[in-house]
């Protein structure tokens, strides 16, 4: 027997009590829900194991049917890529994060090549002038 009560406001968090197992979902300053990406995989699995349908699924969740269909393809697409690459999907966010990093590290590191340069180039110049320039000998 599931138990489905309507959606109760605990926060900033609406929760949906079934089957004795608590879901969640935020919701954004402007009033948007924002699900979590294991909620998205929880939901997605469902569909895959033939629980609910597509339709359903969007029905009870109060989503369109097409949101839960990209949730389907982004799950079955980083799941391949995972199992091609031998390793973890990385989210996007943080594939932009890495880069950006990347490109400031490149950055600095262009700078100071271009200080060691020209700090060589002096030195380069000091060791051309005669030792009576500049500097005495004790």
């Amino acid at each position: 027997m599931t138990l489905l009560c309507s959606p109760i406001r605990v926060d900033r968090y609406i929760v949906h009590l079934k089957g004795g197992k608590v879901e969640g979902y935020r919701r954004a300053a402007n009033g948007k829900r924002l699900f979590t990406a294991e909620f998205k995989r929880a939901q997605v699995g469902r569909v895959l194991r033939g629980e609910k349908t597509i339709a359903e699924l969007s029905r009870e969740l109060e989503v369109s049917p097409s949101l839960v269909r990209r949730w389907k393809h982004l799950t079955e697409k980083g799941g391949d890529a995972a199992v091609s690459a031998n390793g973890e999907v990385v989210p996007a966010y943080r594939l932009k994060e890495a880069e950006q990093r990347i490109k400031e590290l490149e950055r600095a590191l262009g700078r100071k090549t271009m200080e060691n340069e020209i700090l060589r180039a002096a030195q380069d110049e000091i060791k051309k002038r005669p030792s009576y320039y500049g500097v005495s000998k004790p």
